[in-house]
């Protein structure tokens, strides 16, 4: 019997303060209550952005880089307006915030100064290619987009939301591997200090 093994694959998250992330599962919970699937359980529920994913496991002086990377953060007030989707057959939707000039430069900055040569990205998380979002919804049917779109007239649309942490997830399956809370509002802001 031949088993194939899922690529083990990491990514960085950046989540958000128990605020932020309530109003984004107030936003999911609406979902479900018209009858449009959760996110599977395989995946990483908790709400979160992603600044980068790649095959393989995290090198092992990953972790102390991104320590070093954070150290020089403060945490981020974002604008969640809207929602969309992605044009592709995954039936993806998500919230989508505000895009400004210092969520790029913490990206930009991210790959720049944490990620070494030599990993294998997905290309659609490289700065030049991202799209800031949290998923909502994966694998949804026709219908389920186009009623799953109404949320974004909905409360608590639009809000406002934190960035309070930053982490390393492995998967399949998923695993925690490391998170560090970044520091409070009298951190460096993002998009300016060294780098």
């Amino acid at each position: 019997m031949n088993l194939v093994r899922p690529v083990i694959s990491f990514a960085v998250l950046v989540y958000f303060d128990p605020e932020t992330e309530r109003a984004i599962r107030s936003l999911q919970e609406q979902l479900v209550w018209r009858g449009i699937q959760p996110i599977p359980e395989e995946m990483h529920r908790e709400p979160h952005l992603t600044l980068g994913m790649w095959n393989g496991k995290a090198p092992p002086d990953f972790p102390d880089a991104l320590l070093r990377f954070t150290a020089e953060l403060g945490r981020m007030r974002l604008l969640f307006s809207s929602a969309g989707v992605f044009p592709t057959r995954d039936g993806v939707i998500f919230l989508a915030p505000v895009v400004t000039f210092d969520l790029l430069a913490l990206h930009t900055r991210f790959h720049r100064t944490v990620v070494p040569a030599g990993l294998e990205p997905n290309r659609h998380y490289l700065p030049g290619a991202w799209v800031p979002h949290c998923t909502l919804g994966v694998a949804l049917a026709d219908w389920e987009m186009h009623a799953a779109m109404d949320i974004a007239r909905e409360p608590p649309m639009p809000f406002e939301g934190t960035l309070e942490s930053i982490g390393i997830v492995e998967f399949p399956p998923l695993k925690e591997v490391l998170r560090i809370p970044l520091p409070g509002p009298g951190g460096v802001p993002a998009g300016s200090g060294p780098g």
